[in-house]
């Protein structure tokens, strides 16, 4: 894989950064929704609605990474056991016996 192309862009070229034309686009975008909210009530609604199901999917994932650390730490807690198990003798008394 050869480099990534170098080629400036024509902000760069003319020394201005792109950062002021990214804050005027986000500025404008948050006006226009903070605007809709105001005049159409549907629009606030519809975001009530959406930031709502994003807190149930982020508290499901926060439950479900929970769960899963769980999981691995009683796995881990009991590993030990199993290669204890297996030293000690524990295991493979029906494999003995048949041969």
């Amino acid at each position: 894989m050869g480099q990534p192309s170098q080629t400036p862009t024509r902000a760069a070229k003319q020394g201005r950064s792109p950062w002021p034309v990214a804050s005027v686009a986000g500025a404008v975008l948050a006006a226009l929704l903070a605007a809709s909210t105001r005049l159409v009530p549907a629009v606030g609604g519809w975001l009530s609605h959406m930031l709502l199901m994003l807190t149930a999917t982020l508290s499901m994932t926060k439950d479900l990474l929970l769960v899963g650390g769980l999981a691995v730490l009683v796995a881990s807690l009991l590993t030990p056991l199993e290669a204890l198990g297996w030293w000690a003798g524990w295991y493979g008394e029906d494999l003995r016996k048949a041969a």
